[in-house]
């Protein structure tokens, strides 16, 4: 029977596998990508706990569970997940783990805007984005209250 270590290690190296090739990283390159997504992980870890902490001392009723009952909560236990789960989703939809994001635009659309808006003395309601644009979107004003 294999270890755990053992299992962890053969599944490295499967996934590290290019599929057309059959070839992988080196095992310096993979050393580095992983102390990459490491590093990266724990920034985005640490920086979600701290405004978690800092949106439980603002809302002390949320810290202590006092928001009445949940829907189809059948036991204390449930109770207290569900508001967890609750808490956790409302953490990161105020304070997103990345600001923006960048997306290339992958056929000739038109974006329509919420205010007419006017330039150069003409009023327009909305804006041609060709194939291949650059488009980033602000994930924190999207999710904003």
């Amino acid at each position: 029977m294999l270890s755990f270590r053992e299992i962890d290690k053969r599944l490295a190296v499967q996934a590290n596998l290019n599929e057309k090739t059959g070839k992988g990283l080196t095992k310096e390159e993979m050393l580095s990508s992983m102390q990459t997504v490491m590093g990266a992980g724990h920034e985005t870890t640490a920086n979600s706990l701290s405004w978690t902490l800092y949106e439980l001392a603002k809302h002390p009723e949320v810290a202590r569970g006092n928001l009445g009952g949940r829907k189809g909560a059948r036991s204390a236990d449930d109770q207290s997940s569900g508001i967890l789960i609750d808490a956790v989703q409302e953490i990161l939809r105020l304070h997103p783990v990345s600001y923006y994001g960048n997306r290339e635009v992958a056929k000739d659309d038109v974006l329509p805007l919420s205010k007419r808006t006017t330039t150069d003395g003409r009023t327009i309601q909305e804006v041609a984005v060709p194939k291949g644009t650059s488009v980033y979107i602000s994930l924190a004003e999207y999710n904003g209250e």
